[in-house]
């Protein structure tokens, strides 16, 4: 389905951003084949390699996403303070229905007026600031029928600047399934900025035990070790309930859902969102997945995590030893091999083939980590 943006019967800019956009969700398909051939080469490049191929990648992402979701920011909260508007009467000098022609038939409206604040003249164009077309007639049929040539209507305009001025005020439908749309692309872009935050943070500063939370209270020691950060959860569920909703209202609405529609949309999105990064937040504060290293009672508890039901406790003399375990990923559509890199500790006695703490896309930080918890554990250093 066309992306709702043009104005006079001409395809603007924005328009052909937001359609390119909607099919960029293939490129990142290309972007991860990319990076699994990367993932081919010596541990350290592969790394390396994948890590600069991310970051242009989302580098590219934002010059794309970024300037509309400005744009459409803009223009909605220009749609929103255009409610507050004082009105004066106005002639309709100009009523008509516009076809785009690209790719499929867009529709929109034309619709002039001509009014006086203060004894000055002006003429107007704008119907409203986020003013679009769509491939569904019904709405640009319905504003040039309220609206024909001779009618008297109300022309808002800004107090501020009176050739500013607009027929319809306040937010519609349109509005929000406009921000509703953008959402998924926009976590997306959020993702690789914290990706990239995360890696200059590990480059330039070298956190200590790889950049874990790391909590002391005497002699025992606790580290968190969270699969997902609440942000990263709350982002997922937003993003995927967005994206699934976009669906639900395009299929029978198209891009002029009916307001109550688009608010009770963004509104589940977003708290959606707003639930994990609690839930999430909640479990991690409550402890639920900390490593703890009770050196006064010389105890070791591990989170419940990769299969352990419950907490597993052992004594530190029990530690055989704590190592980096290279875990291979094979994707049995295209056979293409990738790596993660779990932290994992060995007992004395065979009990277990090893425990895993983390699984972890970057090396340098779990070897970091794993450096930390043999000085915990009285282990030696490893060799390089």
């Amino acid at each position: 389905m066309p992306i709702p943006w043009h104005g006079s019967g001409k395809t603007s800019g924005v328009k052909r951003w937001i359609f390119f956009l909607s099919h960029l969700a293939s490129f990142c398909l290309c972007a991860t084949a990319l990076k699994v051939f990367y993932y081919e080469q010596s541990m350290k490049k592969r790394n390396r390699a994948g890590t600069i191929l991310l970051l242009l990648f989302g580098l590219f992402w934002t010059a794309l996403v970024a300037p509309i979701d400005v744009i459409v920011g803009v223009k909605t909260f220009r749609q929103i303070a255009s409610a507050h508007f004082p009105s004066v009467t106005g002639r309709i000098t100009h009523s008509e229905l516009t076809q785009d022609f690209d790719e499929t038939i867009d529709y929109g409206v034309d619709i002039r007026y001509q009014y006086e604040v203060n004894g000055q003249s002006f003429k107007g164009h704008r119907f409203r600031y986020n003013q679009g077309g769509s491939s569904d007639s019904t709405w640009a049929e319905q504003a040039i029928a309220r609206y024909p040539v001779g009618a008297i209507v109300p022309v808002f305009y800004n107090p501020e600047n009176p050739a500013d001025a607009l027929l319809s005020v306040g937010v519609n439908g349109t509005d929000l399934i406009l921000i509703l749309f953008l959402t998924p692309f926009t976590v997306v872009m959020v993702a690789f900025g914290m990706g990239a935050m995360g890696w200059m943070s590990k480059k330039f500063t070298r956190p200590v035990a790889g950049g874990v939370k790391i909590m002391e209270d005497g002699r025992c020691v606790r580290v968190r070790l969270p699969k997902w950060s609440p942000l990263v959860a709350g982002l997922t569920a937003t993003g995927g309930v967005a994206f699934i909703e976009i669906f639900v209202l395009l299929i029978p609405f198209g891009f002029h859902p009916p307001l109550a529609g688009a608010v009770i949309a963004l509104i589940v999105a977003y708290g959606a969102g707003l639930g994990a990064y609690i839930q999430r937040w909640q479990k991690i504060h409550a402890g639920e997945e900390d490593l703890i290293i009770d050196k006064g009672l010389g105890v070791v508890q591990l989170p419940k995590a990769f299969d352990r039901k419950e907490r597993m406790a052992f004594h530190l003399p029990e530690v055989l030893d704590v190592i980096v375990d290279t875990l291979t990923h094979t994707n049995s559509e295209n056979n293409s091999v990738s790596y993660t890199y779990a932290p994992t500790v060995r007992l004395r006695g065979g009990k277990t083939e090893g425990e895993k703490l983390a699984d972890w896309n970057d090396l340098e930080s779990a070897e970091a980590f794993v450096g930390w918890l043999r000085q915990q554990f009285g282990l030696p250093e490893l060799r390089k």
